[in-house]
């Protein structure tokens, strides 16, 4: 089935930290929502959520020791997220 709002998701990964961003699919394509896990392998990695509305923006720290774990928690956080992403073209959504 083909979703109703396409969108490209990126992600980035670096010696200490995993970003993403996710765009819809759209010219030029805006960003919707942007965020990351960042010092990894450090006692306050913090993961974090930049939203279009700035009510949904997250910051936390979480254990992430190495980036297996990271991900683990950025699974476990957006999961969890009650986010609403806002397409600028489009009905709400939640993530």
């Amino acid at each position: 089935m083909k979703p109703t709002n396409p969108g490209i998701l990126t992600i980035n990964g670096g010696s200490s930290s995993i970003k993403f961003a996710l765009f819809e699919a759209d010219d030029p394509p805006p960003r919707i929502i942007e965020g990351g896990i960042e010092r990894i392998g450090l006692p306050e990695a913090t993961f974090w959520v930049k939203a279009l509305n700035p009510a949904d923006n997250v910051s936390r720290l979480v254990t992430a020791p190495d980036h297996t774990k990271a991900v683990s928690a950025w699974q476990l956080r957006l999961s969890a997220s009650t986010l609403t992403i806002q397409s600028t073209a489009s009905p709400a959504s939640k993530c």
